[in-house]
């Protein structure tokens, strides 16, 4: 594109035309092995997958998608804003947690990632056999997020993580580390 930007991997074209341009870009495998080695450094930390969303919006929520969905533990949630899913015709093969709840949003008048790719990021999903995947749409919205989408977001975190499922352990850690 020729532009240089801090992000997770490279994109050759900004706004995403093509559904396929996004499929497999450069330097995609690293980032998945660094959110991947995040996800377990997070465990070893004392935090569960089982209460781990991961989340992202454009790119991040496209990398969220894969490395969520290939994560060798189930997580509780993923968050995709904005974003696509990449690697497509692999997904099935991919995908190690079938049954990770999927919650993706996007405005229907996003000028960089068109809405048609969280669409088709929906699809894909189903197809490689996701079983709860979800997809809102937002009138208006373009390459943003909006106090609808935040809404649904919360309600989506409040299913997955309701607060009666936390573990008591992590809660009594946390309360005795701020003891003097």
């Amino acid at each position: 594109m020729g532009m240089s930007m801090p992000s997770w991997f490279d994109l050759q074209e900004l706004p995403l035309g093509d559904m396929e341009s996004a499929g497999a870009p450069r330097g995609i495998d690293r980032a998945v092995s660094m959110v991947h080695a995040m996800l377990r450094q997070s465990e070893s930390l004392g935090f569960a997958p089982e209460r781990t969303v991961l989340g992202g919006f454009s790119q991040g929520a496209a990398l969220s998608l894969l490395a969520g969905l290939t994560y060798e533990k189930p997580l509780a949630g993923i968050i995709a804003l904005s974003g696509w899913a990449m690697k497509r015709r692999e997904l099935s093969q991919l995908i190690r947690n079938k049954d990770v709840p999927v919650f993706i949003g996007h405005g229907k008048s996003d000028p960089t990632v068109p809405s048609r790719l969280g669409t088709a990021a929906k699809q894909a999903l189903k197809d490689a056999g996701c079983t709860k995947v979800q997809l809102h749409l937002y009138p208006n919205l373009g390459h943003s997020a909006s106090p609808q989408e935040f809404r649904e977001v919360h309600n989506f975190l409040r299913t997955q993580l309701p607060e009666e499922c936390a573990a008591p352990a992590a809660r009594s850690s946390v309360r005795d580390a701020a003891l003097p």
